[in-house]
């Protein structure tokens, strides 16, 4: 069964997959102290960046994810990297980012590093390898062997948190670009997981999204091919059992997704990045359905996108990065329609974003992982007026 509902595709090589790696980032705090100052500017459209750079020992520093996690009050960060396969656990200190204890080192190179709640709180990191095809779930508190989860001969590229079956316990879905990605693991309750099986294989996965996009109260997964260049929505019954549907098709070079109800009107939009088509792309809902939408960018390697709501203003906004044009940019959306911001600052080949907003003062804090220069840069943003 067919329905028009998305599409995306990636084409993908090495470098490319690179954006698919991962760090996590676990915020107590935003990011302060005496880092490396760089050129900010105020742009049009009334909102400021001030950018401040953070040199980490760990090389291939590729992504971020951002939660409070340790309970210390001070800003840990988890990271992953991609040529050692060294994972660090480090802490923000007035003077830089002092390293606390390495969490583990795997024989081949880390795509992706998780947060997991085990008992309550955010206390594993789950961490996938490219070579093996493995899942690791390691302990950030305690120093002891990681339980190891086997997917299948190829490699991973991602992997996403959430609860598939509704039993509020995290199950873990990870992608493969290199095979195929057909499964995801059930969490057992007994603190061990089972592989369950996905009713159809795609192949070349390049990103996916879990999310309730049917708005029926489940989990659903929404997946890019570059096999068969489109995206997929495999539909949740509730208890981890999936229809496959195809959304719309002849995308492909998709890097990452992210769902949004970017024109407020109470359903769900697609926003994606593609480094193929060089643009960021909105599918816009509509009864019959999606309409689509160009952002003009004009950036050659577009990797991440990420939603959220600049000044606190109820209308979501976009943060884009491109690898290859050392690219941080801003799609506001304004009451008069987007308005695009480039960021003035050198940041080089950037690996992933993430975005944190502080409720109680509005500030919101974005942080970016560059692969060249083994950095994690914090920017303030905010609108001036």
């Amino acid at each position: 069964m067919k329905t028009n509902l998305l599409n995306i595709g990636r084409s993908t090589g090495r470098l490319y997959s690179h954006a698919l790696l991962s760090i996590a980032i676990i915020i107590g705090m935003g990011l302060s102290g005496n880092g490396e100052k760089l050129p900010s500017k105020t742009s049009v459209g009334k909102v400021s960046w001030n950018v401040n750079a953070y040199k980490i020992k760990s090389q291939s520093v590729l992504t971020l994810a951002l939660a409070n996690t340790l309970g210390t009050g001070k800003t840990q960060i988890l990271t992953g990297c991609y040529s050692s396969g060294k994972i660090s656990l480090y802490e923000q200190t007035s003077k830089g980012l002092n390293e606390l204890r390495s969490i583990g080192k795997i024989d081949g190179s880390i795509t992706d590093i998780k947060l997991m709640s085990m008992g309550g709180s955010l206390n594993k990191a789950v961490v996938s390898h490219e070579e093996k095809g493995t899942l690791r779930i390691y302990d950030l508190k305690r120093d002891m062997p990681p339980m190891v989860l086997f997917h299948g001969p190829h490699g991973i590229n991602k992997v996403e948190i959430a609860d598939i079956d509704g039993d509020g316990l995290a199950d873990i879905i990870p992608i493969s670009y290199t095979g195929e990605t057909n499964v995801w693991f059930q969490n057992d309750r007994h603190n061990g997981f089972m592989k369950r099986h996905l009713p159809s294989s795609k192949k070349a996965v390049s990103s996916m999204k879990v999310v309730d996009f049917d708005q029926d109260g489940d989990e659903d997964i929404l997946m890019a091919s570059d096999h068969d260049k489109m995206i997929s929505l495999f539909s949740n019954d509730g208890f981890g059992n999936f229809v496959e549907l195809a959304i719309e098709d002849g995308i492909e070079g998709v890097l990452d997704i992210a769902v949004v109800d970017m024109n407020m009107d109470g359903a769900l939009d697609i926003a994606y990045v593609s480094h193929a088509e060089k643009t960021v792309q909105l599918l816009l809902k509509n009864e019959a359905g999606f309409d689509r939408k160009r952002v003009s960018t004009k950036l050659h390697s577009l990797n991440n996108i990420r939603v959220f709501d600049l000044g606190n203003d109820g209308r979501p906004d976009l943060i884009i990065s491109s690898f290859d044009d050392n690219a941080i940019r801003l799609i506001e959306n304004a009451k008069g329609g987007l308005r695009e911001h480039q960021l003035q600052a050198d940041i080089l080949s950037p690996t992933d974003i993430e975005v944190k907003t502080d409720e109680k003062d509005n500030k919101t804090m974005i942080y970016v992982s560059s692969m060249a220069k083994n950095r994690v840069y914090a920017i303030d943003l905010e609108i001036t007026d």
